[in-house]
């Protein structure tokens, strides 16, 4: 049985996937450890996805942070680490 945590954090990721296919326009194409940048990604693209990111997380994910991340599980953490510090 998948806990409340399991299943916030399983979406969180089914959306940040989807935030990376639609700025690469690569559907289908991006699983949880697909680099950005190897798909096509550069500097504009990720100033857009953070852009996108901070919309649908209403938290601040920096272009800094992105670029460090690179995959969407990466971006995971720092959303979770983001949410958790925005929650105190």
């Amino acid at each position: 049985m998948q806990s409340v945590a399991d299943s916030r954090t399983s979406q969180h990721l089914a959306e940040i996937i989807e935030v990376f296919e639609e700025t690469l326009e690569a559907d289908g194409e991006v699983d949880a450890h697909s680099d950005f940048f190897e798909l096509g990604g550069n500097s504009l693209l990720a100033a857009r996805t953070v852009a996108a990111l901070r919309r649908r997380f209403a938290t601040k994910v920096t272009v800094r942070e992105f670029f460090d991340a690179r995959t969407p599980t990466g971006i995971l953490d720092v959303v979770i680490r983001r949410i958790a510090a925005d929650a105190q």
